[in-house]
């Protein structure tokens, strides 16, 4: 099957960083440096540690019907489900989450996280995410708090450098376009 790419293509923001600093001629090591700093937001991969607070404050299976409803009443983010580009469920959660399973299906991670991902279902109608198939897979082999973010990023840096490789062949410096839309500056008419 042939399938013809898209005319555009959309970059999470720790790429495009990276990408942009790279297109600055820095070194590969500053490339990575630029995207762990993105990474590391709390919209990107450092949800991870929502998602880890989130397991640790349910505490146990039989709590996470609750705990998910707390949050929904407070009007707080639960954080580990859903995302905009997978209105159908995150693959790649799936997938970490199946690894993890298949590798320890009684664990204490595992049971905690299946009833959380039973709840969030039935609570918000969403599929776990990325984040939360990672802290499941970290969860499950008792790796330790932080790891989810860590093996993001590690997976993360080896695109970074493909796109380093990339933007040094172009050879060009990334340039976006920006317009004001603020208010005129004092005195202007």
């Amino acid at each position: 099957m042939n399938e013809e790419l898209p005319s555009s293509v959309e970059l999470n923001v720790s790429s495009f960083t990276a990408r942009c600093v790279a297109s600055a001629g820095s070194s590969p090591y500053a490339v990575v440096c630029a995207g762990l700093a993105a990474l590391q937001g709390f919209k990107h991969g450092g949800s991870c540690d929502r998602v880890e607070a989130l397991c640790r404050e349910t505490g146990s299976p039989e709590n996470a019907r609750e705990a998910l409803a707390q949050r929904v009443r407070r009007g707080d983010a639960v954080p580990g489900f859903g995302h905009p580009l997978y209105p159908g469920g995150d693959p790649r959660g799936r997938y970490l989450i199946d690894l993890a399973s298949a590798a320890r299906p009684d664990s204490a991670g595992m049971r905690l996280a299946d009833a959380l991902a039973t709840e969030a279902h039935s609570i918000l109608h969403e599929e776990p995410n990325l984040d939360f198939g990672l802290c499941t897979l970290c969860a499950a082999l008792g790796l330790p708090r932080g790891a989810p973010l860590t093996l993001f990023a590690l997976g993360r840096a080896i695109g970074w450098i493909g796109h380093a490789i990339e933007e040094y062949q172009a050879d060009t410096l990334i340039r976006p376009r920006a317009r004001y839309t603020g208010l005129p500056p004092s005195g202007s008419k």
